[in-house]
């Protein structure tokens, strides 16, 4: 695994902007809002990306760490970074080039589109609020707030499975529990 499907989803998310660009916090929250949605539909998230629990909410640590020139996880050729996406000031970045589609599969581009739809209107600070009501970030919100600990943690994954009874970007209303029970099953038998 690498880091070229996380950029491709970052460059795919900055060019649905007006301007092609985008709030970094937007950008995290749009993409873990997609893994969340793909993984409870299919099994799998987009990015591969590994989520943390922290202040500002659910945060994809692979983007986070490309988009501040920090070292991956996954490995990077920076190159290829590169190419698609340019760091500008204030936490926010370009897409400088189409995103590569062929690394995408058709419920990838049709949960982004969704979810970037849904969150047009919204800003990084109000998606960092709404993370703040969803279970994976919740669990950790007692350790979190606690100033004597630290301030990250690695979420399980099977927290992205849990309901949220409080969701206002409507996009896990009316979900069938039996496919997302399947699609929890289908995760773990293709991730042990």
């Amino acid at each position: 695994m690498d880091t070229t499907k996380i950029i491709q989803a970052l460059t795919y998310i900055a060019s649905k902007q007006p301007d092609r660009t985008i709030d970094n916090i937007k950008a995290y929250k749009i993409l873990w809002l997609s893994d969340r949605c793909h993984l409870r539909r299919y099994g799998r998230t987009i990015s591969g990306d590994v989520y943390y629990a922290m202040p500002k909410g659910v945060v994809p640590t692979d983007a986070k760490n490309l988009l501040e020139g920090k070292k991956t996880r996954l490995k990077t050729d920076n190159n290829y970074f590169e190419m698609y996406i340019r760091p500008t000031e204030n936490h926010k970045y370009s897409a400088i080039s189409e995103p590569d589609t062929k690394k995408f599969s058709q419920t990838d581009t049709e949960v982004l589109d969704r979810v970037i739809e849904r969150c047009k209107n919204l800003s990084g600070q109000d998606l960092s609020e709404i993370s703040h009501k969803f279970p994976e970030w919740t669990f950790y919100e007692p350790m979190l707030r606690d100033t004597n600990l630290k301030n990250s943690y690695k979420i399980d994954i099977d927290r992205f499975f849990d309901g949220c009874n409080d969701d206002p970007t409507g996009l896990f209303q009316n979900e069938n529990p039996e496919i997302v029970n399947l699609s929890k099953e289908l995760y773990h038998q293709y991730n042990r």
